[in-house]
């Protein structure tokens, strides 16, 4: 689906109007599937946010971060969002990789919503990147990143997040509908 702004959107003939039939509907395959833009991620997000809330509308959501105050958002470090001493490389039970986030107790994950917390999310996933996607045991970083922003919106109460690179879905969806751990 592409949604235009007021200055797209163009109003169709009824002529002009086109219905795509069974066939000519394509579907995508996994290969297909592109990685999401940070829009994109937003866009997710309210539309996942709708399902929570239906009050919701695009009339009272701001999609985008211009309204948050990024000077102090961009000068939040990895220990303003997590344990050093807690957040690392670690081998669980079934001899799954896996690197251990523990958020702190006060930690903007935790304690914001709305667009506060989607610029939080970005900012902390950048940091959480920049600290560990130079371990060899780092693969998957589009499977990393939707297992980080499905904990921060929907799972971040867990005491640790663990975002293991051995989920390669593509699908944000997929991460949501399984408490961010899709087969």
């Amino acid at each position: 689906n592409v949604e235009l702004t007021e200055e797209e959107n163009v109003e169709l003939t009824e002529e002009e109007n086109v219905e795509l039939t069974e066939e000519e509907n394509v579907e995508l395959t996994e290969e297909e599937n592109v990685e999401l833009t940070e829009e994109e991620i937003a866009e997710l997000y309210y539309l996942e946010s709708l399902k929570l809330n239906p009050s919701l509308t695009s009339d009272n959501v701001n999609l985008t971060t211009n309204s948050l105050n990024m000077k102090s958002i961009d000068n939040m470090k990895f220990e303003n969002y997590f344990y050093v001493t807690q957040s690392k490389w670690i081998v669980r039970d079934n001899n799954m990789i896996s690197l251990q986030l523990k958020p702190i107790q006060n930690s903007p994950l935790r304690t914001t919503s709305g667009n506060e917390l989607l610029g939080h999310a970005l900012k902390a996933y950048s940091l959480v990147s920049n600290k560990f996607s130079g371990d060899r045991r780092w693969k998957n970083s589009t499977g990393m990143s939707h297992q980080f922003h499905c904990h921060a919106h929907f799972a971040r109460d867990k005491e640790f997040w663990n975002l293991e690179p051995h989920r390669t879905s593509t699908n944000y969806a997929e991460y949501i509908a399984n408490s961010c751990n899709p087969d």
